[in-house]
């Protein structure tokens, strides 16, 4: 009797556990998934999304805008102050999320796959060089210091950069490979892919 009372909970059970299975073993995403998901993360400084890729929240911004900041007060040959110029590379990094990426799996074979970035990327000629003249002109006075003037320049600047539109696309390829720990296809060089990711949207601002 016992048995007879058993045996229908027992296929059950069996049941559940191979539905349990099969849930758990379903197809991974494809590689263009993936690396739109992380591309996308990256640009936008999406903290929830980095997290999915292994990737601090915060890093990414942090390297950025110490690099750009760094290059561009050599480039100004020290015009610009310190937190200037990291304000600057703070405006540009706010910029890159105007950039839209286009991927497509150029080749896939059983955990490794290659695929293709179409970047969106800004360009410096799209700033309006008079429009910054002209706003720094109006508030500039007779009395004003030379570090006066410099922050109203610096004003006038991340104002404009914040207006800044993709104007063009470049390719690059990424080499991944799906990690069945986090459920996604991950760039193998993960630093590398990061800062050439950034680096080709902002175009010829880096």
């Amino acid at each position: 009797m016992k048995k007879a009372i058993w045996k229908p909970f027992a296929a059950l059970l069996g049941i559940l556990l191979v539905t349990l299975l099969v849930a758990g073993c379903g197809p991974k995403e494809e590689p263009e998934v993936s690396m739109d998901a992380f591309s996308k993360a990256v640009l936008n400084d999406d903290a929830a999304s980095l997290k999915k890729f292994g990737l601090e929240e915060g890093t990414v911004r942090k390297n950025f805008v110490e690099g750009f900041s760094t290059n561009f007060q050599t480039a100004t040959e020290g015009i610009f102050s310190k937190e200037q110029s990291t304000r600057i590379a703070e405006a540009f990094f706010g910029s890159l999320k105007q950039c839209g990426v286009k991927v497509k799996t150029l080749e896939k074979k059983d955990e490794k796959a290659t695929v293709e970035l179409t970047v969106d990327t800004l360009s410096s000629d799209q700033m309006d060089h008079e429009a910054v003249g002209a706003t720094v002109a109006g508030q500039l006075t007779d009395d004003m210091t030379p570090e006066e003037a410099m922050e109203l320049f610096t004003k006038a600047c991340v104002q404009e950069i914040g207006k800044l539109k993709p104007a063009s696309t470049k390719t690059l390829k990424v080499n991944c490979t799906y990690d069945s720990a986090k459920g996604v296809w991950l760039p193998d060089e993960m630093e590398k892919t990061v800062e050439t990711l950034l680096e080709t949207a902002a175009g010829d601002l880096d």
